[in-house]
């Protein structure tokens, strides 16, 4: 923590290496085999969580894949979520770990192969450079994001260190039904 004056405290948010050298990257090039998307963080529709199951509806008809989720879903989302992985026959595709201790977090980053970032358009996330693409970064992630996030968008195409996704090829196709 730096102090800056007796009002205010810098609190760093971002992951340090040291937490992941402690660490080792278990996965190898995915090459033939399932690709493991991961998102870590709050479930919700704001955060993309029916933009992550999109992708995953879409991808399983080419490819092997699984999303591994890590956080707490949202109460007010989870029926739909699981209604839709259902519809979408994906509960092969889909695991949901809840809440995990930071070194098991960090150690289901190690695990996966791309980190997603496919938060729904919302003014607050545009400009903004989020961590959670710093530790995807950190875990030796490529990134998924979409391309209204402006910021993310920037540091992903400046650092080539993913995909931007056009926010016209989403589509949730969460509604009840």
């Amino acid at each position: 923590f730096n102090k800056v004056n007796n009002n205010t405290i810098l609190l760093p948010n971002y992951p340090t290496m040291e937490i992941f050298s402690k660490l080792t990257r278990n996965r190898k090039a995915f090459f033939g085999g399932e690709i493991r998307l991961i998102y870590v963080g709050l479930l919700n529709r704001k955060r993309g969580l029916f933009n992550m199951l999109s992708l995953v509806k879409e991808l399983v008809k080419e490819i092997d894949v699984k999303l591994i989720l890590i956080g707490k879903m949202d109460v007010n989302d989870e029926k739909l979520f699981h209604q839709q992985v259902d519809k979408f026959n994906l509960s092969g595709n889909i695991e949901l770990k809840g809440f995990l201790s930071h070194t098991d977090t960090i150690q289901c980053l190690l695990e996966a192969d791309v980190g997603l970032h496919l938060f729904e358009d919302v003014e607050r996330y545009r400009w903004t450079e989020t961590v959670k693409v710093f530790e995807y970064m950190a875990a030796g992630l490529s990134s998924i994001s979409i391309s209204y996030l402006t910021a993310t968008k920037k540091l992903i195409d400046e650092e080539k260190i993913g995909l931007v996704i056009s926010s016209d090829s989403k589509d949730c196709g969460a509604k009840e039904t």
